[in-house]
Order: C-alpha cells, then sequence, then structure tokens
C-alpha cells in the first residue's frame, strides 16, 4: 500500500498545477497524522500518564503553530 501511494504521488506531483500548496498540504498531512498517532501510542519511557498527555499536546500544538506559519508565508508569496 505504500508503494501505491508512493507512485500515486509521484504521478500527481507530475501533472500540470502542482504547486506548493499541494506540497503543503501533503507535508501537513504527514505532520497531522505523526502528531494525533502520539496521544494513542504507548510512551517510549516510563513516563507519568499527565506527563505524556503533556507532551503529546506540545508537540500537537508546535506543529499545528508551524502549519500556521507555513500557510501565512505561503499567502504572502500569493502562489
Amino acid at each position: 500500500m505504500v508503494t501505491q501511494v508512493f507512485v500515486a504521488i509521484l504521478r500527481w506531483s507530475r501533472r500540470t498545477g502542482w504547486g506548493p500548496w499541494h506540497r503543503f498540504a501533503l507535508g501537513a498531512a504527514g505532520l497531522v497524522t505523526y502528531a494525533w498517532h502520539g496521544f494513542p501510542q504507548p510512551p517510549s519511557f516510563p513516563a507519568p500518564a499527565h506527563v505524556d498527555l503533556i507532551g503529546n499536546a506540545v508537540f500537537a500544538l508546535a506543529a499545528l503553530g508551524l502549519l500556521a506559519f507555513v500557510m501565512v508565508r505561503l499567502r504572502r508569496l500569493d502562489l
């Protein structure tokens, strides 16, 4: 399945009209998926549940902040 997705993205990215917003969406999807996956994932090292939850929330908020920053930059470039 990973290979099929990879091939589909390669095909789409070579089409006319593929631009910065498409690349942003692709990267954002991966980042947000990684962020939410951290919540049900067991911690890598022994830690209290509240510390693990706070760490996941901080990472997820930082990821959303990064995406907001990139969106503003892309809009300013008017691409």
